[in-house]
């Protein structure tokens, strides 16, 4: 794992301005049998240690591992945390108190933005290539 370019700069200089940063990943992986959810503890502690190292810290990691598709018949299932769904989102708002209409949530993918969007937060996406390939004029 390692932060796109720039991101490092980016997060640390949010850090400083007093945002909470929270990171609210997807890990369909573990339902799809690509990991086990026991992993998800070392990709938690990398992300960590990769925005401590950029400066920056993070205040919260949430995760939903459950796929409507997956193949671990303890994960598989429709979920209100499982982005587009804004769940988690709402969790963290609950949890600390993040007033959602001035955060915002930085995306790679649509449903990301998407989760934001529902849970009232200002959005914007992340052009690494991952979906915004099919915005981009000809």
């Amino acid at each position: 794992m390692r932060l796109e370019d720039g991101a490092a700069e980016g997060l640390r200089l949010l850090h400083a301005a007093g945002f909470r940063l929270i990171v609210i990943p997807n890990h369909s992986g573990v339902t799809l049998g690509h990991l086990p959810e026991s992993a998800l503890a070392e990709v938690e502690a990398q992300i960590k240690r990769l925005l401590q190292d950029a400066g920056a810290a993070v205040a919260e990691f949430y995760y939903c591992p459950r796929h409507p598709k997956g193949i671990m018949v303890n994960f598989v299932q429709e979920c209100y945390c499982r982005k587009p769904r804004p769940g988690l989102i709402i969790r963290a708002d609950r949890e600390h108190g993040v007033a959602l209409d001035r955060y915002w949530l930085i995306g790679d993918i649509l449903d990301e933005i998407e989760a934001g969007q529902r849970a009232g937060c200002r959005t914007t996406l992340m052009d690494n290539g991952h979906e915004t390939d099919s915005l981009r004029m000809p």
